[in-house]
């Protein structure tokens, strides 16, 4: 990609693929105008992937600033110190992924399951 050296541009990546790039990246930088559900959110945080995001939409529905990085800030010079702070800290890196991992083991089949038995009996 011409000025964006360090930039590779992927396609027809396959599951396995995705699965190591989620494993092997240091970070993920998904910028989002609104949305419900973000599947690419989902598989990273169950990744452990360190995750920097908007607050837009339900995001907050998964995600909170124990297991991601939300931002509240539109300003690009805000963006870049962000995903530069993060880049170069790699204790809240690790933070991140775990507590990020941990929230999706909450979303467990088995666990919403439950939950959902327990919803039905109540009434």
């Amino acid at each position: 990609m011409q000025g964006l050296k360090t930039t590779e541009l992927v396609d027809d990546v396959t599951e396995e693929q995705l699965l190591k790039y989620y494993q092997s990246h240091a970070l993920l930088f998904l910028p989002l105008i609104d949305g419900t559900a973000n599947n690419t959110l989902l598989e990273a945080a169950a990744c452990g992937l360190p995750i920097i995001t908007s607050d837009v939409g339900a995001v907050r529905d998964y995600l909170d600033d124990k297991s991601a990085v939300i931002l509240r800030s539109e300003k690009t010079e805000v963006i870049v110190s962000t995903i530069i702070d993060l880049l170069n800290d790699r204790n809240k890196r690790s933070d991140l992924s775990t507590n990020a991992r941990k929230k999706m083991l909450s979303f467990d089949w088995e666990h919403i399951a439950e939950r959902m038995k327990r919803a039905y009996e109540a009434y």
